[in-house]
C-alpha cells in the first residue's frame, strides 16, 4: 500500500512539473502586445460614435497614462472612406507630445500614434483634431464601459468616451512587467496595498493545491 501512494505521489509530482515547464513557463515568457494603459475601454454593448468634421477637435482629459507607454492608440470609422489626415496631441504638466497622422488610413481602423514615455503616471489631456477634408468618427462608449474622462468637441461637452488605449512599442512577457503587475492590483485594496503582499498571495495560490494535493496522496491509506 505504502508502495502505491509513493508512486502515485511520484507521478503526480512529476506530472506538475513537466507542466510548469512545458505549458507555464513558456506561456510566461510568450512575449504579447500587452497595453501599457487602458484609460477608455470599448463599449460593452453597443459601439457608439464620436464624430468629428473638418476642422473640429476632440478632447479628452482626464486620461490615465503610464511610464511604460509608447503608443497611444484608438479606433476610427471613416464612412467607407480613406481616413482623413489627423493632429494628434498628447499634454500635461511638464509633457507634451504633438502628432501628424497622415491621411489614406482604411476605415474600420486603429490609429496608432508614437509617444515619448512619461517620466511618470500622470493624468493628461488627449486632442484629435481633423485636418482633413472629410469626417470621421471615433469608437466610443456611452454604456456601462463609459469611462471617467471628460470629453469635448471644439469645447462642447459630449457622452460617449472614446475607446482608447496606450502601449508599449514592442511586446512584452508576463514576467517582464509581473512587477508592474501587481503594484497595479495592490492600488487602492485595503491591506493588499503593497507589492509584495500581492506577490506572496499569488506564490501560495499557485503553490497550494499542488501541495495540498502532494500530502492528501501521500496520507492517504488507499
Amino acid at each position: 500500500m505504502r508502495r502505491t501512494v509513493l508512486i502515485a505521489s511520484g507521478v503526480y509530482v512529476g506530472a506538475v512539473a513537466v507542466f510548469a515547464l512545458a505549458v507555464g513557463l513558456p506561456f510566461m515568457q510568450k512575449k504579447r502586445d500587452i497595453p501599457a494603459e487602458v484609460p477608455s475601454p470599448p463599449a460593452l454593448v453597443a459601439t457608439s460614435l464620436d464624430v468629428i468634421r473638418p476642422g473640429s477637435r476632440l478632447c479628452m482629459r482626464g486620461v490615465a497614462i503610464s511610464v511604460q507607454a509608447q503608443q497611444i492608440r484608438f479606433s476610427v470609422g471613416t464612412y467607407f472612406r480613406p481616413g482623413p489626415a489627423l493632429a494628434v496631441s498628447v499634454r500635461a504638466p511638464g509633457y507634451k507630445v504633438r502628432a501628424h497622422v497622415p491621411g489614406g488610413y482604411k476605415d474600420n481602423s486603429t490609429v496608432v500614434v508614437p509617444l515619448a514615455r512619461p517620466r511618470s503616471s500622470r493624468l493628461v489631456t488627449v486632442c484629435v483634431r481633423n485636418t482633413g477634408t472629410r469626417k470621421l468618427a471615433l469608437y466610443a462608449a456611452a454604456d456601462r464601459a463609459q469611462s471617467r474622462v471628460a470629453v469635448t468637441i471644439d469645447g462642447r461637452r459630449v457622452t460617449p468616451t472614446p475607446s482608447l488605449s496606450f502601449n508599449e512599442a514592442r511586446p512584452v512577457s508576463i514576467v517582464a512587467r509581473g512587477g508592474v503587475t501587481a503594484a497595479r492590483i495592490a492600488v487602492f485594496r485595503g491591506f493588499l496595498d503593497h507589492s509584495w503582499i500581492v506577490w506572496l498571495l499569488a506564490l501560495l495560490a499557485l503553490g497550494a493545491a499542488p501541495l495540498l494535493i502532494a500530502l492528501g496522496l501521500a496520507r492517504s491509506e488507499i
